[in-house]
């Protein structure tokens, strides 16, 4: 599968992508004078670094090939399990996250569309684009349960978007 990307020439290189060049993105910003620090971060991912959330991307992206963009978030979540048992992952539907302030269990719960591999946190949307709306949300189901990983997945897009999400460790 193809990725586009947008692509910057830089004296120092041809060119750089920067979906797979994160440190052209650091060239660039220098050569500019913008400074590093305003720099966008970009961790890359391999299945070797993580081959939990690398799976689950593959699955969704399995749903998002045959099912494409269009359909209502029910559809989604209704199909994804079905890619989860194909490929042996191991998952919760409609898991119950218990919320704590201040250490005191309060008497509200979430539910997150997926946990899988009893860690990883999985939330699916079917919008024209993900927000930092929707990434808060997986972070404070992240803080909420005490639990470091994420993954925000939308279908609603023409090609699937999906984002990793870590909190309190690096992943």
């Amino acid at each position: 599968m193809k990725v586009s990307s947008t692509a910057f020439r830089s004296p120092d290189r041809n060119t750089c992508d920067l979906k797979t060049d994160p440190e052209s993105i650091q060239a660039v910003f220098r050569e500019k004078g913008l400074g590093t620090s305003n720099a966008p971060r970009i961790a890359m991912f391999t299945e070797r670094d993580d081959p939990e959330t690398y799976a689950i991307i593959g699955a969704a992206m399995a749903v998002h090939s045959k099912l494409r963009n269009g359909f209502l978030e029910k559809v989604y979540r209704v199909a994804l399990p079905i890619e989860f048992g194909r490929r042996k992952i191991p998952f919760v539907a409609e898991a119950p996250l218990p919320v704590y302030y201040d250490g005191e269990l309060l008497p509200v719960t979430y539910r997150v569309d997926f946990v899988c591999f009893k860690d990883v946190i999985v939330e699916c949307k079917a919008a024209a684009l993900l927000t930092t709306v929707d990434e808060a949300q997986v972070i404070n189901y992240l803080r909420a349960s005490n639990r470091h990983r994420g993954l925000l997945v939308n279908f609603g897009a023409p090609s699937l978007q999906y984002r990793r999400l870590a909190w309190g460790k690096p992943i």
